[in-house]
C-alpha cells in the first residue's frame, strides 16, 4: 500500500501565513519570516512544522502557472457556473431562494441531464460542503439523494454519502448569519480553522488552540462562536474568569443559543459562577431534556446548594445518558449519602411515604448497598400500579447485585405485569416510556438467566436458562426494536451459548442498520474466530480498521487466527500494521512471543523464545497498571511452554502455576497436568486432568492422558476405563486399542487369568484393523504367547517378520514361543537370527539374554554365561544381564565372580546389595557373615526390604543354627511388616508354620494357615483362582501344599504336591529342573519314613539352586539320620 505525503490546502496555507492569497513570492517569504521569529522549533515543534507546510504550499501555488479559464460549453457546465457563483457569496449561499432557483433549472429536471447535473453538483460539494442543512434538504428533494444512496456510494466516497444523509436528516445548523466580514471572504478556510480549534479545546490542547486562534484572528472574519472558543481556551489554560467575561458579553446578545449555553455554562462553572452556569444549563434542558452535560452540571450545582432531591433527578438522567465518568458517579454517591440520611430520618419518624421508601432504595442500590435496599423493600408493599412497578423493578436490581438471580428475574416479571396494567391507563409521556421500562425489566431477566446459565454445571439446566435469557432479550427487542444495547446483550448471550452463527447474524443486523457501527464488526470478528472462519476474522479486521484503526483487539484476533493456521508471516504482517497505526497492547506483545515459540523446533530456538519471555516479563512489571491478570497469566503460560521445549519441566511447572494463580484458564490446567505427568507426579496430574475433563467435556486427549497416569500409578482398571472413554469419543484412535492390549497382557502375565486374554483379544484385532503394521502384530503375538496360544502367537510373529524382515523383535519373540515349549534348539536359531538382523549396532540385548536362558535351561551353564557376557559387553549398563550372570556364577560356584557382579548390579552397602551378598556368603558357608549382612538391613527401622531381611535372618538361624524358637521370632517380625495383600504374605505365614511344626506346636500353626488363606482370598478371591495362575502354578501348588504339610495335614498336602509335576513350567524359571517338585516329593517321602528316597529328592532340589537353604538343611539332616541308622 502506497503512503502519500500530506500537502496543505493552498487556501489554508495563506490563512496560516496571515496574508491574502497571492502569487507574490516575496510577500510569501516575508510573511514566513515574520512568523518564524515567533515560532521556536524547540518550544513548539508542531507549530513550526505547520508553518513550514504552509510556506511550502503557498510557494507551490505561486510557482504553478495560471490555468486557462475554460468557457462553459454544455448546459450543465453553464449551470455549474451559477452554482459556484452562489457558493462564493455568503449571502447567496445561505439563501434558500437562490438554491431553489438553481435547482428548478431545466438541467435538473430533464431526464437527459438530471443525473449529470446531480453528479456535477455533488462533485463540487464534496470539496465545498459548508452549506446549511435546509439547502441539503432542497438538493435531496430535487435529486432524491436518500433514495439513490446505493448508486451514489458507487460513484462517490461512502463517507461523503454518509455525511450527505446525515445533513438531510439533521436540523443542527451552524449560524452562518452571525458572520461578520466581506460577502466573498474565505469562510470555508475560516471554518476549517474554527473546527480545528474546537477539537483542540475539546482535548485541552492549549498549544494547538493558541496557534489556531492566532490564525483565525488574523483573518478578516468574525463570529460569536470564535469568541466562545476563545473563552474555552482561556478556561483550559487556567484563566476561567477571563473566559467568563467573554461568555457574559455573548449571553447579552445570544442568550438563547444552545451551543453558547452549553459551553458557556461550562466556562462559568469553572469560573466559580455556579448560579449563572445553572441558568445556562436550565435553558439547554428546555430545548434538549436529555442533554448529558446540562444534567451533569445541574446535578453538581444543586448538590452544592444542598438541594439533594433536585440534584438526584439531574444526576440520574446524566448517568442514564453516560455512566462511565467517575466524577459523576462520585457525585451521585455524595448526593445519595445526604439523601439516605434524610430518608432514614423520615423513616424513623414514621413520616416516610412510598416515594421516600423507593428513593431510599435507589440510594442504597446506587451506593453499592444492595443488601440494605433489598432489606428495606422486603418490609414494604405497594398497591399503586406505578409504584408497584417501580418497587419490583428496584427489588429486581437489588437481587441482581446480590447475585440472587432467580429472585431478580422473578421480581422483574412482577414489574412487567404492573407496567402492563399501568400502560392500560397511562397516556402521554409516561405512557410512552412504558415499553422502554418493560424492555429494561426484560433485560434484567435476560442478564439473570445469562449468569445462571454460565454458572450452571448441569447441562440440561444450562440449556433451560439460556432459553429463558434469549426469550427475555427477544421480548426487550420487541418493546424497543433495533435497540443497540439489547442487541449487544443478545450477541453476548448467543456467544456464551456458543451459538456463534446466530450471534454473527445479529451483528449483521447492526452493521446493516449502521455501516459505521464499529462494535458490530468487533463482535462479528469474535464470532468468526470461534467459528474457525479465518477469512471472516480477517475481513472484519479490515472493516473495523477502516472505521477506527486504534483498537488493539481487532489486530489481536487477526494475528491470532493466522497463528492458529500456522501462517506466521501473515501474523507478523498484522503486528506490523498495528505498529504502523501506533497501536500497542500486552496481548500484541504476547502474540509476537507466541509466533517465536510456535516457530521453534530446536532447543536453542526455544531458548531464544524463553529469553524474549523474560524481557517481556520485565516490561510487564514496569507497566503493571496496563497489564491485566489474563495478560500476565498468558505470559507465564508462554514461558512455561518455552521451558517445556527446553525440557526444564520443574521450572515450567513453577510458571504454569503462576499462570493459574493469575487466571484459572482450562488450557493452563491442561499444561500443568502434562507437566506434572512428565515429572511423574501422577496423582497431582490426575487432579488437573479431572478439571480439564469438566472444562473440555468429553475429550479424547484428556481421557487418554488420564489413562496413562492411572497406568503409571498401577491402577490398571481405571486406566482401561479411561482408555475406553477415549475410544468412545474417537473409535478411530490409532493408539489406544494397543494401550488396552498392553494392560491386559501385563495383567495376564501377573495373574495368569485367561479372562484377561479374552478381554484383550478384540482390542488387539481392532488395533491391527486400524494400523496393520509389524509392531502391532508383535503386540498381538505377545498376547497370544502369554496365554499359551502358541500357534496364534507364532503366526503373528511370522507376519511381523514378513512385513519387516529386519525387525529383531519379531524373531526374538518368535523364538520365545519355542523356548516356552522347551524346544530350545529351534528357539536358539530364531534368537540368533534376531542378533544377526541387528548387525554391528544392536538395539537391544534381549536376544542375548534368551540365548543364555536356553543354555541355562538345558544345563549348559558355560555357554549360558558366554551369551550373558556377550550381551553385557554390548550393553554394559544392562542390570538384567548382570543379574543373569550373577545367577549363573552362583550356579557354577564361581562365588568371587558372583560377589563382583553383585557390586555391579547394586550400589554397595544398600539393602539390595547386602541381601544379595549375604546369600553369596551363605553359599560360601560363611553363615555368620551372611546373618550379619541380613541383620544390618533388618535392623534399620522403616528401612527398605526390612521384612525380606528378617525372613533371611530366620533362614540362617533355622537351617544352619537349628534354633526354630529364635527363627520363629524373626519370621514373625517379617510377617508383621508384610501386608495381607502382599504376595509375600503367604510365604511369611508358611515360614512361621515351619518353625511351629519344628517346635511341635502344629495346632498353633493352624492359625497361621488360616491367615495365609485369608490373604489368598483377599488377593485372588478364592484358593481356586489363586491356583489358576498357570504362570506360577507349580510354585503356588507348592505353597498351598506346604501350608497343609506344616499344619500336619498330610492328606491335603499330598493332594496339592502331587499336582506339581503335571503343571506347566513357571515362566520366570530358568532352572533345568523344578526344585519345588523335588522338595515337595521329599517332604512326602520323609513323612512315609522313606529317608533314602527323600534324601535323593532334597539333593536334587538343591543341586542347581544353591540358595535353597531348606533343601540344603534337609540333606544335612537326613544324611546324619541315615548315618545314625547305619
Amino acid at each position: 500500500m502506497e503512503r502519500k505525503e500530506r500537502i496543505m490546502d493552498e487556501n489554508i496555507s495563506f490563512s496560516v501565513l496571515e496574508i491574502e492569497k497571492t502569487k507574490d513570492k516575496d510577500a510569501i517569504r516575508n510573511a514566513y519570516r515574520r512568523l518564524l521569529v515567533k515560532t521556536n522549533p524547540e518550544d513548539d515543534p508542531e507549530g513550526f512544522k505547520r508553518l513550514r507546510e504552509a510556506y511550502e504550499a503557498a510557494n507551490a501555488y505561486a510557482e504553478r502557472p495560471e490555468e486557462a479559464v475554460k468557457e462553459p460549453e454544455t448546459p450543465v457546465e453553464r449551470w455549474m457556473t451559477g452554482v459556484q457563483e452562489v457558493y462564493a457569496s455568503l449571502k447567496k449561499r445561505t439563501d434558500p431562494d437562490c438554491w431553489r432557483e438553481l435547482l428548478s433549472d431545466e438541467v435538473c429536471l430533464a431526464l437527459d441531464t438530471a443525473v449529470e447535473a446531480r453528479d456535477a453538483l455533488l462533485g463540487f460539494l464534496a470539496e465545498n460542503y459548508r452549506i446549511k442543512t435546509g439547502i441539503w434538504k432542497l438538493i435531496d428533494q430535487t435529486f432524491q439523494l436518500q433514495e439513490e444512496q446505493e448508486e451514489l456510494r458507487e460513484r462517490f466516497h461512502p463517507n461523503f454519502i454518509e455525511f450527505i444523509l446525515n445533513q438531510c436528516q439533521s436540523s443542527d445548523d451552524f449560524p452562518y448569519e452571525w458572520f461578520e466580514g466581506d460577502d466573498r471572504a474565505d469562510y470555508d478556510t475560516f471554518l476549517y480553522h474554527y473546527y480545528e480549534l474546537c477539537g483542540q479545546n475539546d482535548s485541552r490542547d492549549t498549544e494547538g488552540a493558541g496557534r489556531s486562534l492566532e490564525t483565525l484572528c488574523a483573518m478578516p472574519i468574525a463570529h460569536p462562536y470564535l469568541k466562545l472558543e476563545t473563552a474555552r481556551y482561556e478556561k483550559n489554560r487556567g484563566r476561567a474568569q477571563e473566559g467568563a467575561a467573554l461568555v457574559h458579553e455573548l449571553l447579552e446578545q445570544y442568550g438563547q443559543d444552545l451551543r453558547l449555553n452549553v459551553f458557556g455554562g461550562e466556562v462559568l462553572w469553572e469560573a466559580g459562577e455556579g448560579s449563572a452556569s445553572a441558568e445556562c444549563f436550565e435553558r439547554v434542558l428546555t430545548e434538549i431534556p436529555d442533554h448529558y452535560m446540562a444534567n451533569k452540571y445541574l446535578a453538581m450545582y444543586y448538590r452544592a446548594e444542598g438541594e439533594y432531591e433536585k440534584a438526584k433527578k439531574y444526576c440520574v438522567e446524566a448517568i442514564r445518558l453516560s455512566s462511565q465518568e467517575e466524577a459523576l458517579l462520585e457525585c451521585m454517591r455524595g448526593i445519595n449519602r445526604e439523601l439516605i440520611r434524610i430518608y432514614e430520618e423520615r423513616l424513623s419518624a414514621g413520616t416516610a411515604e412510598n416515594r421516600d421508601v423507593l428513593e431510599l432504595g435507589w440510594c442504597y442500590l446506587q451506593n453499592e448497598e444492595a443488601e440494605k435496599g433489598a432489606a428495606l423493600l422486603e418490609e414494604q408493599s405497594m398497591e399503586n400500579a406505578a409504584e408497584a412497578a417501580e418497587y419490583h423493578n428496584l427489588l429486581s436490581k437489588c437481587r441482581f447485585v446480590e447475585c440472587r438471580y432467580l429472585e431478580a428475574a422473578e421480581e422483574a416479571e412482577k414489574s412487567i405485569l404492573c407496567l402492563e396494567r399501568e400502560g392500560q391507563t397511562e397516556e402521554g409521556q409516561e405512557g410512552n416510556r412504558i415499553p422502554g421500562r418493560i424492555a429494561g425489566a426484560c433485560e434484567i431477566i435476560a442478564k439473570s438467566f445469562h449468569v445462571l446459565a454460565k454458572d450452571s454445571r448441569d447441562e440440561k439446566e444450562k440449556v433451560e436458562y439460556f432459553e429463558k435469557a434469549l426469550s427475555a432479550i427477544n421480548e426487550a427487542l420487541v418493546q424497543e426494536p433495533g435497540s443497540r444495547e439489547h442487541r449487544i446483550e443478545k450477541i453476548q448471550l448467543l456467544m456464551d451459548r456458543e451459538s456463534y452463527e446466530e450471534a454473527s447474524a445479529v451483528c449483521d443486523e447492526m452493521a446493516a442498520d449502521d455501516s459505521g457501527d464499529f462494535y458490530a464488526y468487533v463482535l462479528r470478528q469474535k464470532c468468526a474466530f470461534e467459528l474457525y472462519n479465518g477469512q471472516g476474522v480477517v475481513d472484519d479486521f479490515y472493516q473495523a480498521k477502516a472505521i477506527w484503526q486504534g483498537y488493539a483487539p481487532i489486530y489481536e484476533l487477526a494475528a491470532d487466527v493466522f497463528i492458529r493456521y500456522g501462517q506466521y508471516e501473515d501474523a507478523k504482517g498484522i503486528l506490523e500494521q498495528a505498529k504502523e497505526a501506533e497501536v500497542a497492547s500486552p496481548k500484541l506483545d504476547l502474540l509476537k512471543l507466541t509466533i517465536l515459540r510456535e516457530s521453534a523446533g530446536e532447543e536453542q530456538e526455544f531458548r531464544s523464545a524463553y529469553e524474549e519471555s523474560q524481557r517481556l516479563e520485565q516490561k510487564f512489571s514496569e507497566h503493571a497498571e496496563q497489564v491485566s491478570d489474563e495478560n500476565m497469566a498468558e505470559l507465564y503460560y508462554e514461558t512455561a511452554r518455552c521451558l517445556r521445549g527446553m525440557n526444564d519441566q520443574r521450572k515450567a511447572l513453577e510458571y504454569i502455576e503462576k499462570a493459574l494463580e493469575r487466571h484459572p484458564d482450562k488450557l493452563y490446567h491442561w499444561i500443568r497436568a502434562n507437566t506434572l505427568c512428565d515429572l511423574r507426579r501422577f496423582e497431582e496430574a490426575l487432579e488437573e486432568y479431572k478439571i480439564c475433563a469438566r472444562e473440555y467435556g468429553d475429550n479424547e486427549m484428556v481421557y487418554e492422558n488420564m489413562a496413562h497416569c492411572y497406568e503409571d500409578l498401577g491402577n490398571w482398571r481405571k486406566a482401561v476405563y479411561y482408555y475406553k472413554k477415549a475410544l468412545q469419543v474417537n473409535p478411530e484412535n490409532q493408539r489406544i486399542n494397543g494401550d488396552i492390549v498392553d494392560i491386559y497382557t501385563e495383567q495376564l502375565r501377573e495373574t495368569g487369568e485367561l479372562d484377561f486374554y479374552r478381554d484383550a483379544l478384540p482390542y488387539a484385532d481392532r488395533q491391527l484393523e486400524l494400523v496393520p503394521e509389524a509392531y502391532y502384530y508383535i503386540e498381538r503375538g505377545l498376547l497370544h504367547m502369554e496365554a499359551g496360544a502358541w500357534d496364534e502367537a507364532e503366526a503373528d510373529f511370522q507376519k511381523a517378520a514378513k512385513l519387516e524382515p529386519d525387525n529383531p523383535y519379531a524373531y526374538n519373540n518368535w523364538g520365545c514361543v519355542y523356548k516356552h515349549q522347551e524346544k530350545y534348539e529351534r528357539a536358539m536359531e530364531l534368537f540368533k537370527r534376531s542378533v544377526e538382523v541387528m548387525g554391528e549396532k544392536p538395539e537391544t540385548p534381549i536376544a542375548y539374554g534368551n540365548l543364555g536362558n536356553c543354555c541355562e535351561r538345558m544345563g549348559d551353564l558355560a555357554h549360558a554365561a558366554e551369551w550373558y557376557r556377550r550381551g553385557l559387553s554390548l550393553f554394559p549398563e544392562n542390570r538384567s544381564m548382570k543379574r543373569d550372570l550373577l545367577r549363573i556364577y552362583r550356579k557354577m560356584n564361581m562365588l568371587p565372580h558372583a560377589l563382583e557382579m553383585a557390586e555391579q548390579c547394586y550400589i554397595k552397602d544398600t539393602p539390595r546389595y547386602l541381601l544379595e551378598a549375604g546369600e553369596i556368603y551363605a553359599q560360601m558357608k560363611k553363615h555368620d557373615k551372611a546373618f550379619y549382612m541380613f541383620m544390618s538391613v533388618a535392623g534399620k527401622k522403616n528401612g527398605e526390604l526390612q521384612a525380606e531381611a528378617w525372613n533371611r535372618c530366620g533362614d540362617m538361624v533355622l537351617y544352619y543354627k537349628r534354633k526354630p524358637k529364635k527363627a520363629l521370632e524373626m519370621y514373625k517380625k517379617a510377617l508383621e511388616l508384610t501386608k495381607k495383600t502382599d504376595t509375600d504374605y503367604v510365604r511369611c505365614c508358611r515360614n512361621v508354620m515351619e518353625c511351629l511344626a519344628a517346635l511341635g506346636r502344629q495346632q498353633e500353626a493352624l492359625e497361621y494357615q488360616q491367615m495365609a488363606f485369608e490373604s489368598i482370598r483377599m488377593i485372588c478371591g478364592s484358593l481356586e483362582k489363586y491356583l489358576e495362575n498357570y504362570y506360577i502354578r507349580k510354585s503356588r501348588l507348592y505353597e498351598v501344599g506346604a501350608l497343609f504339610y506344616y499344619a500336619g495335614d498330610l492328606k491335603n498336602a499330598k493332594q496339592f504336591f502331587d499336582q506339581i509335576e503335571g503343571a506347566p513350567r513357571c515362566r520366570h524359571c530358568n532352572a533345568r529342573i523344578c526344585e519345588d517338585y523335588w522338595e515337595a516329593k521329599g517332604f512326602l517321602l520323609e513323612a512315609e519314613n522313606k529317608l533314602p528316597e527323600a534324601l535323593e529328592c532334597f539333593e536334587e532340589a538343591c543341586r542347581e539352586s544353591k540358595g535353597n537353604h531348606l533343601s540344603i538343611a534337609k540333606v544335612e539332616e537326613l544324611t546324619k539320620r541315615l548315618r545314625r541308622k547305619r
